[in-house]
């Protein structure tokens, strides 16, 4: 499992970067990471779904916004 999960973050350089904003700013939300990095919010929202389907990060609601947080327990923060 953690080799696919590897495959498919080294294919995306921003998925790699909105993970490291993640954990830097734990509870940040789309919003600002994507002011952050200049990019469309769009583009957060795919790759934050992504990254929760992937199971490494979890978003907890907080009024309108969805604080992120990284998953600490996912096997691929465990083994690397």
């Amino acid at each position: 499992m953690l080799s696919k999960i590897d495959l498919k973050l080294q294919k995306s350089q921003l998925t790699l970067k909105v993970l490291e904003i993640i954990s830097e700013e734990p509870g940040i939300w789309n919003n600002k990471i994507a002011k952050k990095l200049k990019i469309n919010r769009k583009t957060i929202d795919y790759l934050v779904k992504k990254l929760i389907d992937l199971g490494l990060i979890y978003g907890r609601e907080d009024g309108s916004k969805r604080k992120l947080f990284l998953k600490l327990d996912s096997k691929y923060f465990n083994n690397s």
